[in-house]
């Protein structure tokens, strides 16, 4: 996606057309829920940032946004403005529903996950169309996008301030544990990074430190 400057929340700019841009960073252990100009709900899980216009102009052919890390749109219809979330090396086209995106830097895949309507997804010069319980994913280490069924509650449940592991790895667990309560976890079971658990969380609960 280039080069990116990282500004503090409700912070704005203006690029070369005159239009006034926001960028809002989530802390780790935070989560943010907004509606955009054109009344798009984007919901911005811990240690993400979205720079979005403060307003989409009349004038404007497209709607479009910028996601590093990770993010659910429910995008507002509007059949004449497609709506395109800018995720890393992916362009991801809707015109109206919900899914979710997840572009951290340091992980090794860029996805989109489709839980309603229908996305397409652009990527080398191919378009990749996504239904309901699909998910695009590019791996980062082959630059390979493909496209698998998978569990869509898995992605979404964070929203409503709920882990949810279904068949999930240890190491993509405790990814998600770090990011939503702004812990570090120390894992000195290497071999515990490939086994995969199933459990629920909810994370407005407090953690305990363990000696």
């Amino acid at each position: 996606m280039g080069s990116q400057v990282k500004k503090n929340p409700n912070t704005s700019e203006k690029d070369n057309n005159r239009l006034a841009y926001n960028t809002i960073n989530v802390p780790k252990g935070k989560r943010i829920q907004l509606v955009l100009s054109d009344g798009t709900k984007v919901y911005l899980n811990s240690e993400s940032s979205l720079r979005f216009p403060s307003h989409f102009p009349k004038t404007e052919q497209l709607r479009k946004v910028s996601i590093t890390g990770e993010a659910v749109f429910e995008v507002h219809k509007d059949s004449l403005k497609p709506f395109i979330v800018e995720a890393g090396m992916l362009n991801i086209e809707v015109l109206g529903t919900r899914f979710n995106v997840d572009a951290y830097p340091q992980s090794k895949q860029i996805s989109t996950t489709l839980a309603e309507g229908s996305v397409q997804i652009n990527y080398d010069n191919e378009v990749f169309k996504l239904e309901p319980g699909e998910a695009g994913i590019l791996s980062q280490n082959t630059d390979v996008l493909s496209v698998e069924k998978v569990n869509v509650a898995n992605k979404m449940a964070w929203v409503d301030d709920r882990l949810l592991f279904i068949n999930e790895s240890f190491a993509e667990i405790q990814k998600k544990i770090e990011r939503s309560y702004g812990v570090q976890i120390i894992n000195k079971n290497a071999h515990l990074n490939d086994v995969r658990f199933n459990g629920i969380s909810i994370s407005n609960q407090k953690l305990s430190r363990m000696y």
